[in-house]
């Protein structure tokens, strides 16, 4: 994440990206979908559809609906289904064949595409099926979704299982999938939490409404200037100027973090507990820290960094190192 220098004055906007509506396989209508997002105090919403930017064509691209800005974006998979991408600033979408063919295009029109859920576990129940991404580290990924709470509740559902989990689904997603995370370390980029919200039914029961799912994991974006367009979103993402947030665990709003060299500052806005990992070396771990500054000391490469209260991650951030 590049932080602008001390002299440009920040601003945050948080929101939550990976939203289907009924456009594709989600199970209400656009409108409805963002009141819930601006009674839940968001910024932006993002929808990302399967394989159409119907939303778009219809006007809800940059629409503000009450407090939110409406953004549409889309999710593209391969002809198997599998290996699926977040894109980001579309004009157009060409969802036919393979999907390094599709990010080829989607690249070359100047869009972002990012890896959604690419460690996806199949859960062992009927008619629930898993979409990895199978492509490693591609040169054009401009990231990669670590943190997907759907996804990560689903991973290794059971028949016996399935009654606690969807009485105590917040047991089950605590932290970003570490897996992706060693993904992101060769991609780079942003790293990005979704909900994955499609309003589900399991069981003849409604399960994680859009609601629910806007107070779990958040995106949010460090600007130059008050959110007021979508190009916006896309400008950030492309430099890696954002970081994710649970808000069970309290709002993230204030936190920072930038490399200088080998020293890592960080900015808390709730004491917490520190994590810091990277590739090469074990997990240097903090005791409890205050809000407020703190130094650590890091070895070159990309660091990830995550922030823990009430026993899961409260934030995360992933620093590649690069400039954009």
């Amino acid at each position: 994440m590049t932080v602008p220098e001390p002299a440009v004055s920040v601003h945050e906007a948080v929101g939550v990206i990976h939203v289907h509506s009924t456009r594709s396989d989600g199970c209400t209508e656009p409108g409805p979908i963002l009141d819930l997002a601006d009674q839940a105090g968001l910024d932006y919403l993002c929808f990302n559809d399967h394989n159409t930017l119907a939303l778009a064509e219809e006007g809800w691209h940059g629409r503000r609906h009450g407090g939110v800005l409406s953004i549409v974006g889309a999710e593209i998979q391969h002809t198997d289904r599998k290996s699926h991408l977040l894109v980001f600033g579309a004009s157009e979408l060409h969802p036919r064949g393979h999907i390094l063919s599709q990010l080829e295009r989607v690249k070359a029109d100047g869009a972002l595409a990012v890896a959604a859920h690419p460690r996806e576990v199949r859960p062992r129940i009927p008619f629930f099926e898993e979409y990895p991404w199978l492509h490693g580290a591609h040169s054009l990924l401009d990231g990669v979704e670590i943190w997907n709470w759907m996804s990560q509740w689903k991973g290794g559902v059971t028949l016996s299982s399935l009654p606690r989990r969807m009485r105590y689904p917040d047991q089950y997603v605590r932290n970003p999938n570490r897996k992706a995370v060693d993904l992101w370390y060769d991609v780079g980029g942003c790293a990005l939490a979704g909900a994955d919200a499609h309003g589900h039914t399991i069981l003849l029961r409604k399960v994680f409404p859009y609601d629910f799912l806007f107070n779990r994991v958040r995106t949010h974006l460090l600007l130059n200037e008050p959110l007021s367009e979508p190009t916006q979103l896309d400008k950030a993402l492309g430099k890696g100027n954002c970081f994710t947030s649970n808000a069970l665990a309290g709002d993230a709003r204030g936190f920072r973090a930038r490399r200088v060299g080998e020293t890592l500052q960080v900015e808390l806005p709730g004491d917490g507990w520190i994590s810091i990992f990277t590739p090469a070396n074990p997990p240097a771990h903090s005791a409890m820290l205050p809000a407020g500054s703190h130094e650590f000391s890091i070895s070159p490469g990309p660091v990830h960094i995550e922030v823990y209260r009430t026993g899961r991650t409260w934030i995360t951030c992933s620093l590649d190192g690069k400039e954009r």
